[in-house]
C-alpha cells in the first residue's frame, strides 16, 4: 500500500473565503518532510490550492513559533503562490485552527506576528472571532485611474494590503474583465492592488465584493475589503458596520484609530496526499 505523506492539511472557512492550514512548527511533521523536499512553498503551494487538483482554496496558512511579543508567526500565501501580508478572514480562521489543532487556550487571545504588524484575535459568547486589526497606514485617499479612455473614482487604503474601493450605484455593475485590468493598473506598482467594489445599503451597511490579488478573481468574502469598504463607507465615523459580501455577513467596529474584524469560521476537514501530488518528487 502506497504511504501518504505525513503532514495534516486543514481546510478552513471565513464566509466562504477558503484557505488550508497547516502546522509548521519545528517539531511538526511539516517541518521535517519539508526539509528534504526540492520545492520552495511559492512553488507548491499552489498545487493544494488548485481547484482541480488541489483542495479548491483561495490561499495557505502556515504557522511557526511565536516570537517575543507573539504566540504564532504566519507565513501566508495566495492561491498563486505570491505572497501575502496579511488576510481579515484567515485571522479568524487561525483563532479557530490553534484551538482546535494546535491546543491553544479557548479563554485568552491569540497574538500573532504578521507582515502587516501584530494581531490578536479572540471568541465571542456566540462563537464568532474578532479580529483586532492591523495599524492601518493611512486612512482612505480619493484616486481617480483611468483605463481604456475611462475614469474610474475611488479610494485607497491599506487595512493590511492595498484597496481600491470603487462606490456603485444600485444596478451598476463593472465586468470583471475591466476589474482585472485596474488590479494590475500600473499606479499601483508591480504588486497591484485588490479592488473592492461597494454600494450602500444604509448608513451603517453595505454590499461588497472583492477581486483579489494573487486568487485574481472575485472571492466568497475579504476580511481586509470589509475593512477597507467600512472605511469609506462611514467616512471614517466611528461605530458598527455591516458589510454583505457573497459569502456572507461580516462586521466591523472602527473606532476612529484601530478596527476589529467580527464573524465565523469553519473548520471543513482534515486531509494528507499521495506523493503524486507534486509529481512524484515527494522527499528526497
Amino acid at each position: 500500500m502506497r504511504k501518504l505523506l505525513e503532514p495534516r492539511f486543514y481546510k478552513m472557512s471565513g464566509a466562504g473565503n477558503t484557505f488550508v492550514f497547516v502546522d509548521a512548527r519545528a517539531s511538526s511533521p511539516l517541518a521535517t518532510w519539508e526539509s528534504g523536499f526540492s520545492k520552495e512553498r511559492k512553488d507548491w503551494v499552489p498545487l493544494v490550492c488548485h481547484e482541480e487538483r488541489g483542495l479548491g482554496v483561495d490561499g495557505m496558512l502556515f504557522l511557526h513559533e511565536g516570537q517575543k511579543d507573539s504566540d504564532y508567526t504566519w507565513d501566508f500565501y495566495n492561491a498563486d503562490g505570491s505572497g501575502a501580508e496579511f488576510c481579515g478572514n484567515a485571522a479568524r480562521c487561525a483563532g479557530l485552527f490553534c484551538q482546535e489543532v494546535l491546543g491553544a487556550p479557548s479563554t485568552q487571545a491569540i497574538r500573532f506576528s504578521t507582515v502587516a504588524g501584530p494581531v490578536r484575535v479572540s471568541t465571542t459568547l456566540d462563537q464568532r472571532w474578532v479580529v483586532e486589526m492591523p495599524q492601518l497606514k493611512s486612512l482612505p485617499k480619493e484616486r481617480t485611474i483611468s483605463f481604456e479612455k475611462k475614469s474610474y473614482s475611488g479610494w485607497t487604503v491599506n487595512t493590511g494590503v492595498p484597496h481600491f474601493v470603487l462606490i456603485l450605484k444600485e444596478d451598476e455593475e463593472i465586468p470583471k474583465e475591466i476589474v482585472s485590468n485596474l488590479r494590475k493598473h500600473q499606479e499601483w506598482g508591480s504588486a497591484g492592488s485588490n479592488i473592492t467594489l461597494l454600494k450602500a445599503i444604509t448608513s451603517h451597511s453595505g454590499a461588497a465584493k472583492t477581486f483579489e490579488r494573487g486568487v485574481e478573481d472575485f472571492t466568497a468574502a475579504c476580511g481586509t475589503g470589509a475593512v477597507a469598504a467600512t472605511l469609506v463607507l462611514s467616512k471614517e465615523k466611528p461605530g458598527t458596520y455591516k458589510i454583505i459580501m457573497p459569502g456572507g455577513e461580516l462586521e466591523v467596529i472602527w473606532d476612529g484609530e484601530r478596527s476589529r474584524l467580527i464573524g465565523h469560521a469553519l473548520l471543513l476537514g482534515e486531509h494528507r496526499f499521495f506523493p503524486e501530488m507534486w509529481n512524484e518528487e515527494g522527499p528526497r
